[in-house]
């Protein structure tokens, strides 16, 4: 079954009520897919995105009322809406990758039309993209230093070195 319930239906119009943009926890508003942990509604309140079962990234149009899968990985957190909605990014870690779960997690931008992968940044712990999404802060997970780049992971410099609170321009 590709089409949303009427359950998902009724749980879509109570987050288009919730403030645009909002970060939303998914798995507290999804009762037809209760293994789903991080999620995003898209700026125009048409779509979200969530991750389910730790893995698979899953896409809902709410104006189609279609449901499907745009990747899966090892493991994945914090999907969210580059500006547009044309695209996700996700801290996640590719299948096949041994190493351990919580040191080598990369930041991936998903195409929503064809889903092409792409990784724009590796040993991510976090990022927030720039309301216009031209630019990102990506936090490094193994040396914990704040870098700022474009949207594609290129022209990297650091921010924030570890340990300290001064700004590097």
């Amino acid at each position: 079954n590709s089409g949303p319930s009427r359950s998902r239906i009724a749980v879509a119009a109570l987050i288009l009520a919730l403030p645009l943009g909002a970060q939303v926890s998914v798995s507290s508003v999804m009762p037809a897919s209760p293994d789903a942990i991080w999620g995003d509604l898209s700026a125009d309140g048409s779509k979200i995105v969530y991750v389910e079962k730790q893995f698979r990234l899953r896409f809902i149009d709410l104006k189609t009322q279609k449901t499907r899968d745009l990747c899966t990985f090892h493991q994945a957190w914090y999907p969210r809406f580059a500006p547009g909605d044309s695209a996700v990014y996700i801290v996640a870690q590719e299948l096949g990758n041994s190493d351990d779960l919580f040191l080598i997690s990369d930041l991936f931008r998903i195409s929503i039309p064809d889903g092409e992968k792409k990784k724009v940044a590796s040993n991510v712990s976090g990022f927030i993209l720039s309301p216009d999404g031209k630019r990102m802060l990506v936090r490094n997970y193994q040396t914990t230093a704040v870098m700022i780049a474009d949207s594609e992971g290129r022209q990297q410099h650091t921010l924030i070195e570890p340990g300290t609170s001064r700004f590097r321009s």
